[in-house]
């Protein structure tokens, strides 16, 4: 594929770049070592630095009938970049449970009590859009259930979160205009195995 190839080609020195911008360690990486299978320690170093490092946004332009927009093809070509390699995670699969309440904040936090509420936001594994794109196919209780719940650091918010996790779900609302339960769970398998490990916890072996 055309991103791939592009990726591979600009991902090292772009991310290097970007590198100068966060020189403090890191709360995944010690002695050196990565601590998420998958992904080496330089590798991860320079993904948390692009994952937090917020550029100028490319202006959009005009396109025609299936071409992508300098601001797509930049949110997918960052996507790529941050993806680990999937065929060397073990994940055994995303899935839902059932909340005791709405609070999904209260939920996800009172399981990791070690972390710092204002460090985080938290991320629906199968996210709360599907309420409206798919009504009835989850109940509310599984989605903010903790099984479906994923920290995200707040530095990591903007690129992680805001564009390349809500355009994977952009894609696949576009191409799966009736998904089953089971083919949104997959996806966020997919999801999971790709950017799982700059989630807390990790996602994946």
């Amino acid at each position: 594929m055309a991103l791939e190839r592009a990726a591979a080609k600009i991902a090292k020195p772009w991310v290097e770049k970007l590198s100068i911008f966060s020189r403090r360690s890191t709360d995944l990486v010690e002695g050196g070592e990565a601590l998420v299978r998958g992904v080496d320690a330089e590798t991860l170093r320079h993904q948390q630095a692009l994952a937090r490092s917020v550029s100028p946004p490319i202006p959009r332009r005009k396109t025609r009938a299936g071409e992508m927009s300098d601001s797509a093809f930049d949110t997918a070509l960052l996507g790529a970049m941050l993806a680990r390699d999937t065929s060397k995670v073990k994940h055994a699969g995303a899935k839902v449970g059932w909340a005791p309440s709405k609070d999904y904040r209260k939920t996800f936090f009172d399981a990791n009590p070690s972390l710092n509420k204002s460090d985080y936001i938290v991320h629906h594994g199968v996210e709360q859009g599907v309420f409206k794109r798919y009504p009835g196919l989850f109940a509310e209780q599984e989605l903010h259930s903790i099984e479906n719940l994923r920290g995200i650091r707040n530095e990591f918010d903007i690129n992680l979160h805001q564009k390349v996790i809500r355009n994977e779900w952009e894609y696949f609302y576009k191409k799966n205009p009736h998904a089953t339960r089971q083919k949104v769970l997959d996806y966020v398998t997919g999801i999971d195995k790709k950017y799982g490990h700059l989630f807390y916890l990790p996602i994946g072996d």
